[in-house]
């Protein structure tokens, strides 16, 4: 059962199109496989498909330890910079914008 043009995350079934799969493999410079990867665990650290700006900065000061203020106000940029559409969280696709750096 299902297409074979997308590829279903197992965590929420959310697929990705075939299409957002090249593009984003293109992009990234992932491979399909790795990008899955990201996929699942996407959805397992945001099962709503939504990053937050508090997740976004738990996952900050657990990976660089707690920010000073100037670099708070930093990674409140950087979410800002990645929400381009200013709904107030990042979806999976503007997600894997990180890995281009």
């Amino acid at each position: 059962m299902g297409s074979k043009s997308s590829k279903r995350n197992s965590v929420n079934d959310q697929p990705l199109s075939r299409e957002t799969i090249e593009e984003l493999c293109q992009d990234t410079g992932f491979t399909e496989e790795e990008l899955l990867t990201w996929h699942t665990n996407f959805y397992k650290d945001c099962p709503d498909g939504k990053l937050t700006l508090k997740h976004f900065e738990q996952e900050y000061a657990r990976i660089m330890g707690k920010p000073t203020q100037k670099t708070a106000n930093y990674v409140r940029h950087m979410f800002s910079v990645y929400d381009q559409d200013k709904n107030q969280f990042i979806d999976f696709k503007y997600a894997s914008d990180f890995a281009q750096g």
